[in-house]
């Protein structure tokens, strides 16, 4: 029920709801049985999705402390424990500090004989992302290279699975200067998920990649003419609330700006400026990125 009220857009939400039960639970359960433990990792999850990262990775970490005392060491909830702690630790500006925890979890997973494990595959996502936040996109691509490379030996070029491993490490070429190669990865990935699952979430989140990339390579004019109708699909699809919808406002105002309609993306981040402060609270880290958004896009009109 808690999760369900979460991705249906309503964090917030299951945040309240795993706060109450979290206390349901600490009255009745010792600290130590596994359902205290299970809820204070919900709990962690949905006070990261609700905007506070920080606090999450706070959780994680105090939660990883009394799984250590608890669990083996290689025990698989008390790894994905420290994993949560470092991507939320760099969700909330310490990326550094994230790839240092994810490259140490990643080796000892391998080193366990998991390397095909669900797990370890998001650990390896999780450590390409924020070495390429780092900076580091040549360690990012050849994170995902050698995971597309693998995949396309076992399940052949044209599987799903396969099309989104190669989209992952061409995005880090597009990072390094090949922006051909992104693109191409992305359209060749867009037209098999829009065969499968046209209006699924991964289908949007690949459409929104090809027009930030179609922006990056000159062509702002058409990056807007790509999320303008995006934007009705998530308006539609899911709801105006989530994240990504709020993004992809942002996105289509920011590249209106490039696109030389500064006015318009004006009175368009005015409006999200808004609403972010009344859904997110003002102290959630979108918000700077809007204001200085509509600080560019001002800062055009004036010298028209």
């Amino acid at each position: 029920m808690g999760h369900s009220l979460g991705d249906s857009c309503q964090a917030s939400a299951a945040l309240r709801h795993f706060r109450r039960l979290h206390e349901v639970v600490h009255a009745r359960f010792a600290p130590d049985d596994e359902i205290s433990l299970d809820t204070r990792g919900h709990l962690a999850w949905w006070q990261a999705k609700a905007g506070d990262p920080a606090g999450a990775a706070r959780a994680y970490a105090s939660l990883y402390a009394d799984q250590d005392r608890l669990y083996p060491s290689d025990h698989p909830s008390l790894l994905q424990t420290r994993q949560s702690a470092a991507v939320w630790q760099g969700a909330a500006g310490d990326p550094h500090a994230a790839v240092t925890e994810l490259k140490y979890l990643y080796e000892l997973r391998i080193s366990l004989g998991r390397a095909a494990d669900r797990d370890t595959i998001s650990n390896r996502n999780h450590l390409a992302n924020f070495l390429s936040a780092s900076g580091d996109h040549a360690g990012a691509l050849a994170l995902h290279e050698a995971a597309w490379r693998g995949a396309e030996a076992r399940l052949g070029p044209d599987h799903p699975d396969v099309l989104r491993a190669r989209s992952a490490a061409m995005h880090h070429r597009g990072e390094l200067g090949d922006v051909a190669s992104a693109l191409a990865a992305l359209r060749d990935l867009l037209e098999v998920q829009q065969v499968d699952d046209p209006e699924g979430l991964d289908t949007f989140a690949t459409r929104a990649r090809i027009a930030d990339w179609t922006g990056r390579e000159g062509d702002p004019a058409q990056a807007v003419a790509l999320l303008g109708p995006l934007l009705v699909d998530r308006l539609r699809v899911i709801c105006p609330e989530h994240p990504h919808t709020l993004g992809t406002r942002m996105d289509l105002a920011r590249w209106r700006t490039a696109a030389g309609e500064p006015s318009r993306a004006a009175t368009e981040l005015t409006e999200l400026l808004a609403d972010e402060e009344e859904l997110l609270g003002l102290d959630h880290r979108a918000l700077p990125v809007t204001r200085a958004a509509l600080a560019d896009a001002l800062e055009k009109i004036r010298h028209r």
